[in-house]
């Protein structure tokens, strides 16, 4: 089959060149390769056409996570068109094969593949990669549904693991996407294509044995903006329902938190001018409603948010080989940082359920979604 690669770039780095090798190596398929650049000033288009790439450049204004894709796809030949984050690297010379094989079923729209962590990934990147290599197992998962009753009584974790898919590393049939092409979202274009192709029937198919080299070093920053959308956005994906928090009010919510960053600071001094530091003086801010009062703090003791951010912190540590001891100060404010983003979306998602929401936690939600 004719197979198009799709690669969207800004400012790849050098690393960029080792993803663009890998291509040349793949057996048994030789792939149109397209790089759709939002304004790199590195040198990322120039490495492109070196390894013959077809090169498109459009503004950084007019990057959208699905809209861009879309556009490299249309101007692809392949009936098959891979879709390759820029820094993630293909683990062996059957990837492209094993991404591929599954089209063999003609009911089959997507196929999306395993990451695995780069060797140096940091303590939480690491984490972060093999928590999804846990949920999703290492056994091929061909998805469909039949029953959408019984889908959508499902549970969360069970819906998550039939839509998932991921363009870190996916493949889509033109023929499905022509009729179905990614929606212009800013965030989780991929499950929701994934959703589409279930609900007109088709199948979606997760193959381990199609590995790329992925994952991040995030700030406390990032993983906290991050986490805040994807847990707010997926679960409306999926029609989940909000989570029943045990805070029903913003002077509640906020005050949990206030006792979470003092949880954070037994375990490790806030980083000044890092985004724990920030999150700590946020606390100046929210001074008007932090109404901590004895029985809450008697309650706080049997929330979910302090069992979270500890039981995050035990896995992490748990990791082969462990953390470097010296590491354990970044691990606790990344750890916080996950625990308040995936929390607060909780919180939102209910407020916004009973339209509840307050002035205070719109503003919250705009500065938590910029820039993701």
């Amino acid at each position: 089959m004719a197979v198009s690669i799709i690669i969207p770039t800004k400012n790849a780095g050098d690393g960029f060149g080792e993803t663009l090798e890998s291509m040349r190596g793949q057996k048994g398929f030789s792939a149109e390769l397209i790089v759709v650049d939002s304004g790199s000033s590195d040198g990322t288009v120039a490495l492109a056409r070196e390894h013959g790439a077809r090169t498109i450049s459009i503004s950084p204004a007019s990057f959208n996570h699905g809209e861009t894709r879309n556009l490299g796809i249309r101007e692809a030949k392949g009936e098959v068109c891979v879709l390759l984050a820029q820094d993630a690297v293909p683990a062996d010379d059957q990837w492209l094969g094993q991404l591929l094989a599954p089209f063999g079923d003609e009911r089959v729209a997507g196929v999306t593949g395993r990451q695995m962590a780069r060797p140096h990934a940091d303590p939480m990147g690491r984490w972060e990669v093999e928590w999804g290599d846990r949920f999703l197992g290492r056994q091929i998962l061909v998805r469909e549904v039949r029953d959408w009753n019984a889908f959508w009584n499902c549970n969360y974790d069970e819906r998550l693991r039939t839509a998932w898919f991921s363009n870190v590393c996916s493949a889509v049939r033109r023929e499905f996407w022509s009729e179905h092409p990614f929606r212009p979202l800013s965030y989780a274009e991929d499950l929701e294509w994934a959703m589409q192709g279930l609900v007109s029937g088709r199948r979606i198919v997760y193959n381990p044995l199609a590995v790329v080299v992925h994952s991040h070093s995030r700030s406390a920053a990032s993983l906290l903006k991050r986490h805040y959308v994807a847990d707010k956005v997926t679960r409306k994906l999926l029609r989940a329902p909000p989570v029943e928090p045990v805070v029903r009010s913003d002077a509640e919510f906020f005050s949990a938190l206030t006792l979470l960053c003092a949880d954070m600071q037994e375990l490790a001094p806030p980083d000044e001018n890092g985004a724990l530091g920030r999150i700590a003086r946020w606390r100046e801010g929210w001074r008007g409603v932090l109404a901590a009062s004895a029985a809450l703090r008697v309650q706080w003791q049997l929330t979910g948010f302090r069992q979270h951010f500890r039981g995050l912190c035990n896995q992490i540590l748990t990791l082969e080989p462990p953390p470097e001891p010296a590491a354990n100060g970044r691990l606790a404010r990344q750890a916080l940082a996950y625990t308040i983003g995936v929390s607060t979306a909780s919180y939102y998602n209910w407020c916004e359920a009973r339209e509840r929401l307050s002035a205070e936690m719109r503003r919250l939600d705009e500065a938590l979604c910029e820039g993701v």
